[in-house]
């Protein structure tokens, strides 16, 4: 299909937000090397004017990805995932993989491929729960209206559901009419690893060179020298795992005589550096790295060339060569920016919205199958909070509505209401019971979209409010108190001093459980007290007090 001029001419504009550069790279194996004074930022600029079927086809280039390029795909608009695809296919017979970058694939794609069905599973129930939001919101308003002494509230609810029962029948009927669509039925299998298969991939490095990288590294990552040392935090060997994809591709650049286009949408520091005016410049100690590494033998004064690209700009320089029909600039945009977007903003999010949280009572709680005092919970207090996943719903009007979901654990104390004291009149309460809880918050999100995009500006977003919170009572205890009764025989707590508990025989309280025949002694049928056994009668079933009592 022959792509659509207008993005042509605003492709390049849209990204840089800066008129297009009229020079197209096309690269030379035969560039002599650079001192690090010579290094100039256009040949660190990721331009998605660069001439990708000429580097190809007549310049010895191979395409070098990174797994975030593959698995991002999983996690794209359907329309744009389909893009990315006929984009990498048609250039498949020069991608080569390193072998981290396939294990790192593998280790992922799975669960992203699952979440990728589920997603086009749930567009539907998306939609309902859309519905149901505005259903929900009408009702709550509508209440309020009531409370104030406004008239005829029932009539208006009504009207106001059967109109939102109409927009359900047209989400109900566009779902049945389109039930069919391929991209629907495209994902019965995973394209994305079929793609996968179809590339070239890097030999497996031995055990000595990732023992030797992981050693460099440790050095490499103290002076902040990329790539990966903001993977520091990580475990074990993955907190190398960018420095190793790297030293694969410059130590096979090296061996067959290749020129690379590296390709990552990791845009952290330890790979690019962000200019003032929006730009990303891939750093200069990497482009100095590759060209000392790659120095041709023959000719020491001459390397082999870099081109480092972000994912949006491969896909922009393919549509543009192999003719491949591209979405809209804004499709391009926002699935070029949405991981970044909810990796910066999803903690402000939370915590605009974890006030509502704290003071709910049990609102989000499953209150059938937890132990609430029946004064509840005052506040309840945020013990952890993690990243759970999101997902973008709608694009509409210069904005686009996310759903962002956070897993959190909380806790919070709960009283029993006792009744009042005589002289005060003051509420008795009994003891704290403290709960420990758990679940799931999705945050409705929403963001206003730019025509450009600025590496260098920081993500906002414009409202969010909990869509849905579901959270359960997974523990709770009683705090001690005066009150407290425990067992005499196994110790456990068992209520309160003005409750009516089992006793022994010298009138100490005794639990349900241990209020049997064992070790520790019998229950006389008689006074219904625990004896221990020396004081079983000769009758062998009443105690001895009871045998003289009744003269058995």
């Amino acid at each position: 299909m022959a792509i659509k001029k207008d993005f042509i001419a605003y492709g390049w504009n849209c990204i840089k937000g800066e008129v297009m550069d009229k020079k197209i790279k096309t690269g030379s194996e035969d560039e002599k090397v650079k001192s690090p004074n010579e290094i100039n930022d256009e040949e660190r600029q990721s331009n998605s004017m660069v001439a990708i079927k000429e580097l190809l086809q007549n310049k010895n280039y191979i395409v070098v990805l990174d797994a975030n390029i593959l698995l991002k795909i999983y996690r794209s608009s359907p329309d744009y995932a389909e893009f990315a695809l006929e984009c990498l296919d048609s250039i498949k017979d020069y991608v080569c993989i390193p072998f981290n970058v396939y294990w790192e694939y593998e280790k992922h794609r799975k669960e992203e491929y699952g979440k990728k069905v589920k997603s086009i599973e749930k567009s539907a129930e998306t939609c309902n729960q859309l519905i149901s939001i505005i259903e929900n919101k009408i009702k709550g308003q509508c209440d309020e209206l009531s409370k104030n002494g406004y008239p005829d509230i029932d009539g208006l609810v009504d009207n106001l559901i059967e109109k939102v029962g109409e927009l359900q029948d047209e989400f109900d009927s566009y779902f049945v009419e389109h039930q069919n669509l391929d991209f629907l039925n495209n994902w019965n299998e995973d394209k994305v690893l079929d793609l996968m298969n179809s590339f070239r991939k890097m030999p497996e490095p031995s055990a000595l060179f990732i023992y030797k990288l992981c050693k460099e590294g440790e050095h490499r990552y103290k002076s902040q020298t990329p790539p990966g040392y903001k993977d520091s935090k990580k475990d074990g060997v993955s907190k190398y795992g960018d420095l190793i994809v790297w030293a694969e591709t410059y130590e096979y650049a090296a061996s067959n005589n290749k020129n690379i286009i590296f390709v990552t949408d990791d845009v952290k520091e330890d790979w690019w550096e962000k200019l003032d005016d929006g730009r990303i410049l891939f750093r200069k100690e990497l482009v100095k790295e590759f060209s000392r590494k790659t120095k041709i033998r023959k000719d020491l004064s001459k390397n082999l060339k870099l081109i480092p690209l972000v994912g949006y700009d491969l896909y922009q320089a393919i549509a543009r060569e192999f003719m491949i029909e591209a979405p809209d600039a804004i499709s391009l945009i926002l699935n070029a920016t949405d991981e970044s977007f909810v990796d910066e903003v999803q903690m402000q999010v939370f915590e605009s919205v974890w006030s509502e949280i704290a003071y709910s009572g049990t609102s989000f709680l499953d209150e059938n199958n937890s132990h609430v005092g029946s004064e509840g919970v005052d506040e309840w207090e945020l013990d952890d909070v993690g990243f759970y996943g999101f997902e973008r719903i709608d694009v509409d009007s210069g904005m686009a509505t996310y759903i962002i979901s956070y897993h959190i654990v909380i806790s919070g104390v709960s009283y029993e209401y006792w009744g009042r004291d005589d002289d005060t009149k003051e509420i008795i309460t009994s003891p704290g019971r403290r709960h420990e809880c758990s679940g799931k918050v999705d945050v409705l999100v929403t963001r206003a979209l730019d025509t450009v995009i600025n590496w260098n500006d920081d993500f906002e977003y414009q409202d969010a409010e909990i869509e849905t919170a579901s959270i359960t009572e997974d523990s709770y205890e009683d705090n001690d108190s005066d009150f407290d009764i425990y067992c005499a025989e196994c110790g456990e707590k068992i209520g309160y001093e003005w409750e009516s508990f089992y006793r022994d025989y010298k009138g100490n309280p005794i639990c349900d459980d241990c209020m049997t025949t064992n070790e520790n002694g019998f229950v006389c049928p008689g006074c219904g007290a625990k004896y221990p056994e020396e004081m079983r009668g000769g009758s062998g079933t009443f105690c001895i007090n009871c045998e003289d009592e009744y003269d058995v």
